[in-house]
């Protein structure tokens, strides 16, 4: 049987305006992540899949917040001297775990079920479509820069949520992070919100790379109802993104946790 590292980094900080996707009406990142942590446990059957959850961040975190997640049996990883002060993603691909694959969910996420997992390729991550801010030329330039494979028939715009990523090269992957760390410099200065996808879309294209099933990051914004959407994991980004239905997923999820403990 296969196990998957389920990792998720969160700060339990409030980001300035303009910086990010939290929403005023979203939870906490906190709360984000006990919200993910809970729908993991009571959705995810680790008899076809086995995991272990680590929580990442590199902020300080009060002492019961940390007992709550580690009495919901999560490896708490704390590093101080993380780069970036709200989210700290990119700390995850420099520690090893002991599973085949790592999958990195961003916190405003919902687990509905066991997801459907590819194990072929090195890493995957979902198309975005479109980048809003990049044209072709510039996304060429930045793959040049950064050594990546161009090929203007091909996706470039990926969603960083959800990434999955073999832990053979897990740490590959963190060197060529920290090698090239002055282009996300300069990105980071265009937009600071996308810099980070732009930046990992052009890592994915080092390696063996997948497209990873749109199941897997399902955006909140398609859902029709909470009884049996289309997706594996839901995704609720973006401003109007923690909408009446996944609120009713996190209402049904934490009476499930509550009856299960």
């Amino acid at each position: 049987m296969k196990k998957v590292d389920i990792c998720i980094a969160f700060n339990d900080a409030t980001p300035p305006d303009g910086i990010g996707m939290v929403a005023r009406n979203k939870p906490s990142y906190y709360h984000q992540t006990v919200n993910l942590v809970k729908s993991i446990i009571v959705n995810w059957d680790k008899n076809k899949i086995d995991y272990d959850i680590y929580i990442f961040h590199s902020r300080e975190v009060e002492e019961d917040k940390i007992k709550k997640l580690k009495n919901m049996n999560c490896f708490i990883i704390y590093d101080e001297n993380e780069t970036q002060p709200f989210l700290n993603k990119e700390n995850i691909y420099k520690y090893k775990t002991d599973g085949d694959y790592t999958l990195v969910l961003d916190s405003d996420m919902i687990v509905l079920r066991t997801p459907k997992l590819c194990f072929e390729k090195d890493i995957y991550m979902m198309p975005e479509g479109v980048s809003p801010n990049l044209n072709e030329n510039q996304w060429k330039i930045l793959f040049e820069k950064m050594s990546a494979k161009y090929v203007e028939s091909e996706p470039k715009h990926f969603n960083g949520g959800c990434i999955f990523i073999n832990n053979l090269i897990k740490k590959d992957f963190y060197n060529l992070f920290e090698k090239y760390i002055d282009v996300l410099g300069g990105l980071e200065k265009e937009n600071r919100h996308f810099s980070i996808q732009y930046y990992y879309s052009a890592l994915l294209k080092c390696f063996d790379w997948g497209e990873l099933s749109p199941r897997l990051n399902y955006f909140s914004r398609f859902l029709k109802n909470n009884k049996d959407p289309d997706a594996d994991i839901v995704h609720y980004l973006g401003i109007h993104g923690y909408n009446e239905i996944v609120k009713n997923i996190v209402m049904d999820i934490e009476e499930k946790y509550d009856k299960r403990n």
